[in-house]
């Protein structure tokens, strides 16, 4: 593991090494950002959805090309309404969007999770109740008593 944890880094590495720095954008073309967009649109994620924000990272890996208070984005806090044993035994699924914003654009990739058919997944649910009105259709995580054998005490 260690051999190909070592393989990895130096592919990354020299990838990094020999992919010069965008000083001009390319984001419409190859969907990629210069260093100054990616700041602009991390401090615009910030100000719309405060559980994300700059972290300055291990001083070994701080990129000159970014401000040192800002190296990378995280988010922490952010409730899952899927148990991580439902999410590891699903399947990804990639459908395209036709179209966009103009012909520019392109098609659009939709990825979606498909839980595994066997009925042992709806074990995993949990119920989470939104802050509107309706709670999410999703099951309990404790089993039903009626459905288990055991009798509840009517009185």
């Amino acid at each position: 593991n260690s051999s190909m944890d070592f393989l990895t880094n130096t592919f990354r590495n020299t990838r990094e090494y020999l992919t010069p720095v965008l000083a001009e954008s390319a984001f419409h073309d190859r969907g990629m950002l210069t260093p100054e967009e990616f700041v602009t649109a991390g401090d615009q994620l910030i100000l719309k959805c405060p559980s994300w924000k700059w972290e300055r990272g291990e001083p070994s890996k701080v990129r000159p090309y970014l401000p040192p208070d800002k190296q990378f984005l995280s988010t922490r806090g952010v409730p899952s309404y899927t148990r991580v044993s439902v999410l590891q035994s699903s399947k990804l699924v990639e459908d395209t969007v036709q179209g966009g914003m103009g012909d520019a654009e392109g098609d659009w990739c939709a990825p979606e999770l498909q839980k595994p058919v066997d009925g042992d997944a709806d074990a995993d649910e949990v119920l989470v109740e939104s802050s509107g009105d309706a709670a999410m259709d999703t099951k309990p995580a404790v089993p039903d008593t009626a459905s288990s054998g055991v009798k509840e005490d009517s009185g």
